[in-house]
This record gives structure tokens, sequence and C-alpha cells, in this order.
């Protein structure tokens, strides 16, 4: 009898799909994956190509045919096929112990890791991955290399979350879990994680899905006016009250009552809260009669509750109220490969309101709108205001951008990007980003720090282009200035062409340089890998 013979990748499949059989919400083994943030398609991003091969000993080369990305509901497999991307691989990876190296499979490859310019190769831990690393390929398409669990588990409803990461699947089966109880929940998660949306989906899960959803932020809650408003008032209770008032409690009768910033609750509200959750009762300020209410309370904070007991800032019998479960919201930088998901469904609900969809929804051009650079830019932000923060940054880009030739950074969002001091971390991989791994253009020519774009000359700029072989992205390094940036400088100032050279001045420099690629590009003023694509989009040479 024959014995079937499977390799180390096909047993590791066999082993996650068994897993997945048995223990749909298990967590164990990680594997390295790869997502689209940054595509000229707007449909692509988000696709996700799990790297079972990688783990098995398989090199995972990059290119437009390879490796195969599936949408996360499913469905084939397929490549980037970005025709303007390379089809021989323009660099690979390769599973080194619990690192992964990426190293360049062409000379004149430009591959991009965390906003530098890759000279050779590069390796990241498994923190690194963890945490999450964009490769940016040619200027096309950028992609995170990171850690999933193998096992994704069972797909839970999607609650109107935007997200396919670990992460937001495994907060959709808490909400779930959650909402199947009537206990009172504790959100806990730093701001603008979304702990209202999380709320909100707890309840429309609920029994309590047809009762009323009463949101109220604490920390707006005088403590002279937080009976009146918690509770409700009769009419002629104190001066001013011309009417009778249902409070926030009674509103949410039969319903959920959600207490956001539950800890800047002053300390005189906080006594009133525990005796009302306590008995069930509540009573209006000038009424002589308790009644009965009956609410479903969710909590939610940014701040550390537990400390905030020990210094005498908050009730420790409060606590326990109110925390009978709890639920911890993700920050933005723990479910990374969401951006670019979230990006674009920001992006798509401005434009759809200005009738501009269609700029997401064009075809694959060598300009594309969509800049795979700018999308792998707020894929590397640090994001301490979370997705509030990435929602404003695009809805402001989409404004400023929907009637330009790209969608791209503008200095002032730039700057408002950058990681701040208070919470900048080096992983083993910048490390390696900023020594042997990639190009140091900082030591070539340093620069004023303070430069705006507009302050270099022509010459300059110029100068920084030949430096780098006319790589535009890596002369904005040189510059230290934003990649849009110079680009917006040199279509302004017409200093360089590659969409628009003529076919007779490209045979002329190849002719003058004996076919040299590079000589010519440089004459032409152009990268050699732009020349290369401009080649191709004339369909080849010498047939004229």
């Amino acid at each position: 009898m024959s014995q079937s013979r499977s390799g180390p990748r096909e047993a590791l499949e066999t082993r996650t799909r068994r897993a997945s059989k048995s223990a749909p919400d298990a967590r164990g083994e990680r594997v390295a994956a790869l997502t689209i943030v940054g595509h000229p398609l707007a449909a692509r991003i988000g696709d996700c190509a799990t790297l079972f091969g990688l783990s098995a000993g398989e090199v995972v080369n990059l290119s437009r045919t390879a490796p195969g990305f599936s949408r996360p509901e499913g469905g084939a497999s397929t490549p980037l096929a970005d025709p303007f991307l390379s089809r021989s691989p323009l660099a690979s990876l390769e599973r080194r112990g619990a690192a992964v190296t990426l190293k360049l499979e062409r000379a004149d490859a430009h591959v991009v890791v965390g906003g530098h310019v890759v000279s050779r190769e590069v390796t990241f831990s498994a923190s690194d991955l963890d945490e999450g690393v964009v490769i940016e390929l040619a200027d096309r398409c950028a992609l995170l290399l990171h850690n999933v669990d193998a096992v994704p588990g069972r797909k839970p409803p999607a609650f109107d979350l935007v997200g396919e990461s670990d992460a937001t699947r495994r907060l959709r089966r808490d909400i779930a879990r959650l909402a199947a109880t009537d206990l009172r929940v504790l959100i806990r998660g730093e701001t603008g994680t979304g702990k209202e949306l999380v709320a909100r989906a707890i309840h429309a899960a609920s029994s309590r899905a047809t009762g009323p959803f009463v949101a109220v932020n604490m920390a707006l809650v005088q403590p002279a006016l937080a009976a009146s408003a918690l509770f409700g008032r009769v009419r002629g209770a104190f001066s001013g009250a011309v009417a009778d008032h249902e409070g926030h409690m009674a509103l949410a009768h039969k319903g959920t009552l959600f207490l956001d910033e539950i800890g800047d609750t002053d300390a005189t509200v906080q006594g009133m809260l525990l005796r009302a959750i306590e008995t069930g009762e509540v009573m209006r300020v000038g009424d002589r009669r308790a009644r009965t209410v009956d609410v479903r309370l969710i909590t939610a904070t940014d701040a550390d509750l537990e400390t905030a007991v020990e210094q005498g800032r908050f009730r420790e019998p409060l606590l326990h109220r109110i925390s009978e479960l709890s639920l911890r919201v993700p920050p933005l930088r723990e479910r990374r490969d969401d951006i670019g998901r979230l990006a674009v469904s920001f992006l798509r609900d401005v434009l759809s309101a200005d009738e501009q969809a269609k700029l997401l929804d064009a075809e694959i051009g060598e300009h594309p709108w969509l800049s795979s650079a700018t999308l792998a830019r707020l894929a590397r932000a640090p994001w301490t205001g979370n997705v509030r923060q990435l929602r404003n940054v695009v809805r402001q880009l989409a404004v400023l951008c929907r009637e330009e030739s790209e969608f791209r950074l503008v200095p002032d969002v730039e700057n408002a990007l950058r990681t701040p001091p208070s919470v900048e971390k080096k992983t083993a991989a910048d490390e390696l980003l900023t020594t042997r791994a990639l190009d140091p253009p900082a030591k070539e020519a340093p620069r004023e720090k303070s430069k705006k774009p507009h302050e270099y000359t022509d010459e300059q700029i110029l100068e920084a282009l030949e430096k780098t072989g006319w790589k535009r992205a890596a002369a904005a390094d040189l510059l230290g200035i934003a990649r849009s940036s110079l680009y917006a400088l040199i279509a302004e100032k017409k200093l360089v062409r590659t969409h628009d050279l003529a076919r007779p001045d490209i045979e002329r420099a190849l002719q003058a340089h004996g076919g040299d690629l590079k000589k010519a590009a440089a004459e032409l003023r152009v990268s050699e890998h732009g020349l290369k694509l401009r080649i191709q989009s004339l369909g080849g040479l010498g047939h004229s």
C-alpha cells in the first residue's frame, strides 16, 4: 500500500485545520503573514497571505505574481497583479529561527522598510513581527509583515466594526459572549479606540436591543446638577425647574445606560450611583417616592481605576459593582493590519458624500490617486489617538486631496503623525534599519533639520536625485522631507520626467551609452526602474 508523502508545510496546514475543527477559539500557534495596506486598487487593501510555507522553511518571493493574497471572508488567492510591478522577485523572505530576514533579489529593486530604503537585507525579530513591519515595493504596493493566529477561530458577526485583524475578531467574539448576559460591563481601552461603539454593539446584540440606549459622558456631569441629570426632577424642585424631567436612568428603562469616562465621575456622584445600582431605585429631585428602573449598566474608561481606588479618587465598592464583566478594546497599534481597511472605509465615506468615490474605484494606472506611500506612512504611525485620530487624519486628507492627482500627506498632518518622545520605542528592527541593513542618507549630506520643502533650491533637489540614482523616495529621505512633498516639488518645478519620455529620447540615450540602462537613465534624469517601466509602457524598443 502506498504511503502519501507530505512535506513540513502540508503538515503544518493539516495541524491547523484539525485544530480549527476541534478548538474554534484556540489561540496557540502564530505564523507570519502579509497584509496589503497599500495598493492602486482600493478593493485589494486588507487582502492577506498567511505564510505557512515560511514557517515550513520555504522562501517567499515578493513580486507582481507572488505570493497569493485572499480576502478576509475567503475566496480565491490572487497575487498583487500590479502591471507596473516587476514579475521577477524584488525581495524574498526567509525564516531564520524565530526571526524573518528580508533580502533584496535585484540590485535595482526599490524596497523600503519602516520608511528606510533597503540596501541588502534586514532581519526582523519575533517582537517586530508582533508589532508589524511595513514593506513598500517600488512605490506601488505596501505590505504589513506581521504574526497572526494560525487558527483564526470561528468568524463572529461584524457588529458594524471595521477590521479583520485577530484582535478585532477576538473583540467581536467577546461582544457576542457579553451580549448574551444581562450583567454589568466595564469597557476598558485607550482614548479613541471606540468604546462607545463597542457598548452600542453589546446593546444591539442583547435581549434589550428593542429598548433605548442612553449614553452619558460622566466627565461633563456637574456635581451640583448630577442628581437631576441622572435621576430626574419634578417641577418646582429648585429655581429653574419649570417642568418635570426624566433622568438618564429612567430614560434607559428596559434598555441600556452607557456611562462613559466613569473614572472622571465626581466623588459625590459616585455615591449616588452606588446606591442606585445597589437598590435599582431612583428618586427624582423634589419627589417623595422612589421608582424602580430596569436598566443594564455599561461603563467605560481609559483610566486605571485600581490606582484611583488606592489613591482614594474612586470608590472600591462602585468598581466592584460596575465590573461584573470586563472587556478590553485593543489600541490601533495592536491591530495594525486594520489600518488600511479603516483608512479605505473612512475615505469612501467622505468621497461618497461628495460623489467622488470614483477616485477609489479607478483602474490601475501609472500614477494612481490612492498613494501606496501615504497608506504605508499611515500604517507606520504610532496613533496615540487610535481609530478616532486615524479617522480625523483620513477625512482631512480626503478633503484636501480630492481635487489633487494623489492622496498624499500635507506637512501639518505629517508632523502630527510623528511619534511623541514619551512613547518612542526602538525595536531590534529599528537598530538594523539604521545600521548595516539600509542606506544612511543622513550621513551623506547633513542638512538643517528645520528646513522646509520649498526652501530647497532646484540645484539641491537635483543633486539629491542624482546621488540616489534618481530614486525619488531615497532623495526625499536624503533631503529629510516627506516623499509626497518631493513629488509635489518635482511636478511644480518640472525638474524630471518619466511618463512623458518619448521613444526617440530613450533610444538616443541608450545608443549613446551602448545600451547601458543605468547610464541612459542618469542622462534622462530618471531612475533605472522608472526607465524600465516607461520602456514597458511603450511596448518595448527597437520596433519603430
